[in-house]
């Protein structure tokens, strides 16, 4: 005889309610869990690099080659790698990135792995190495070093055989990750635009992920790695909201790298081209973009929860066209302001977090990040003034993630507070910086 028991229908409803609350609860749980490695958020701190583009395509006017141009037109008789960190420093950026290859399979540092590289180049006899000088003057100019390196060789021929090409690959990034000190970043690329070129199919992304977490373990694998999402130069970042919690990819690479996970932190970097064309062509040096955009894309990828990488093509001689190092110097003088490690500021925890200014002083924008070391917890807030004089709290900005960075611009106005209210979160908040920023005084 079985005995069933039927529990009475408003007591079903308020346990399925109970159950399905328990589930959503889980879900939010593992959901705040996701968060960045060491390395990540270091990386994050570092919010701004300069991407030079050098290499065989220079010479061509052309975006790369097909892998059978001679090594002679190499000839950079002017090249200075100080020139080009003490560019991207004047910027305001911290890390300096060279595209160490092309996707003609032109190597600027003298691989072991193949003849068509700067060492048969008659540059220097064959003695130069760009890469060698340029993370020489990254440390120089205390910048980060990173690297921008193409799956896509045209040149090789092992390029037909998988396991051929796979070796040649993991050798070459050995080279890299080994010869050159600390890389901050390592920026793989399948091809242009998100085109991927045929042989992608048959090379091994996992095991070349797995080399560079060996040999760099801090370094953080963007592009189609697995640390950041890319997005390239004609996406713009207007999305209010920038979350880096991002469900694993479909790719059979993402198990070996994450086994058991379903959400990874992966955080936005944006590319930017300082000139309608990748590499350098003459006809585009009155062609830059303005400092106002350039400042507009730095607020609205540094100050979105993302990083901007902006692209700076090197001329023939080796050298960073004058025009492109001046539009660096403006840029760097036009976000300076919001750069300064003595803004006023306090951190905290909690749901509402002020700042008193006193005397009261004229701002021209706020920004506030959380601390990525306890995830993206905040998921609605607002952001306050209080004015001299005034009749309370005006609201300023209202926002859906906090992250890394938000940064809020307003036209300048005198204030004696200003106010985080965190509507919604998960979890306890814990804000690293709520910072204002003062109009510019004029020099007297």
């Amino acid at each position: 005889m079985s005995i069933r028991f039927r529990l009475p229908r408003p007591l079903g409803v308020l346990l399925l309610l109970a159950w399905l609350v328990a589930v959503a609860s889980a879900r939010t749980r593992a959901e705040s869990s996701v968060l960045p490695s060491r390395g990540q958020a270091a990386w994050q701190d570092l919010q701004f690099g300069v991407l030079v583009r050098f290499g065989l395509a220079t010479y061509l006017e052309a975006d790369t080659g097909e892998g059978e141009e001679s090594v002679t037109l190499f000839a950079p008789d002017q090249f200075d790698a100080l020139q080009w960190s003490r560019g991207a420093r004047s910027a305001g950026a911290r890390y300096l990135m060279v595209t160490v290859k092309g996707r003609d399979g032109f190597c600027l540092w003298p691989s072991r792995r193949t003849e068509y590289s700067v060492r048969a180049a008659p540059w220097r006899d064959g003695q130069g190495d760009v890469l060698r000088e340029v993370s020489a003057a990254c440390r120089e100019s205390d910048l980060r070093l990173g690297l921008w390196f193409p799956l896509e060789d045209r040149h090789e021929p092992s390029a037909a055989n998988p396991a051929a090409y796979n070796e040649f690959l993991q050798g070459q990034l050995a080279e890299l990750l080994t010869d050159y000190g600390e890389v901050a970043e390592l920026r793989l690329q399948a091809g242009e635009s998100g085109s991927a070129p045929p042989l992608m199919a048959g090379v091994d992304l996992g095991g070349l992920l797995q080399l560079a977490r060996h040999l760099q373990p801090r370094m953080v694998v963007t592009g189609i790695g697995p640390d950041a999402r890319s997005l390239d130069a004609g996406e713009v970042v207007l999305r209010e909201e920038e979350f880096s919690g991002q469900p694993v990819g479909s790719e059979a690479w993402w198990g070996r790298l994450f086994p058991g996970r379903d959400r990874v932190w992966r955080p936005v970097e944006r590319l930017v081209n300082l000139r309608p064309s990748p590499f350098y062509r003459a006809r585009e040096n009155n062609r830059l973009l303005s400092v106002a955009q350039l400042t507009d894309d730095w607020l609205r990828s540094v100050g979105r929860n993302a990083s901007l990488l902006l692209s700076v093509p090197a001329m023939p001689t080796g050298l960073l066209a004058e025009g492109d190092v001046r539009r660096l110097q403006e840029l760097g003088a036009a976000i300076r302001p919001w750069s300064m490690p003595d803004l006023p500021a306090v951190a905290g925890e909690g749901e509402e977090l002020s700042l008193s200014l006193s005397p009261p002083r004229e701002v021209e924008g706020m920004f506030v990040a959380e601390d990525l070391l306890h995830g993206e917890r905040v998921k609605r807030f607002l952001l306050e003034v209080r004015e001299p004089g005034g009749d309370g709290w005006r609201v300023v900005h209202e926002g859906r993630v906090l992250g890394h960075l938000q940064m809020v611009r307003f036209n300048p106005r005198q204030v004696e507070a200003v106010r985080l209210r965190v509507l919604e979160s998960e979890g306890h908040p814990t804000i690293r910086r709520l910072a204002v920023v003062p109009v510019p005084q004029a020099p007297q």
